[in-house]
């Protein structure tokens, strides 16, 4: 008896059994390659879902950046109009040379503004010490020669 005659194994019965495993090496094949094209397929939806995506988000960006231009020129815009309506700093600097300027040229000293003062005080009591002592018909005929001359 041959050692494989011994262990129950005859050519037709090794024949079966790689038959069977060549069955079964298909059958796991075919599982396989229709999985790898399920997933293939799934990662191409996928894939086309990411670029539908892709290209809302885009529309999305544009629009809110259009919103973005539209407010920053309504902005731009205002103040441009406000800083028409100011003077600028160059503006102010040059007007208020001119001012000092023409200041210099006409300026009061202490002195006179002084006697002035002085002259204005003189005339009150004058005034007053006028009318003091004279009834009220007297001070309108002062009053009427002052206004007439």
């Amino acid at each position: 008896m041959s050692p494989i005659e011994g262990n129950g194994w005859t050519v037709k019965t090794l024949q079966i059994y790689q038959e069977a495993l060549r069955h079964a090496d298909e059958k796991f094949f075919d599982e396989r390659d229709r999985r790898y094209g399920e997933v293939k397929e799934a990662e191409e939806k996928a894939l086309k879902i990411k670029e539908r995506a892709d290209e809302v988000a885009l529309g999305l960006q544009r629009e809110t950046q259009q919103y973005k231009d539209e407010k920053a020129n309504e902005l731009r815009s205002q103040i441009e109009r406000e800083q028409g309506e100011r003077a600028t700093k160059v503006e102010l600097q040059a007007s208020v040379e001119r001012l000092r300027a023409e200041g210099r040229g006409h300026s009061v000293d202490t002195r006179t503004v002084v006697l002035a003062v002085i002259g204005l005080i003189l005339t009150g009591i004058i005034a007053f010490s006028t009318f003091k002592g004279q009834p009220t018909s007297a001070k309108t005929q002062v009053i009427e020669r002052v206004v007439t001359r």
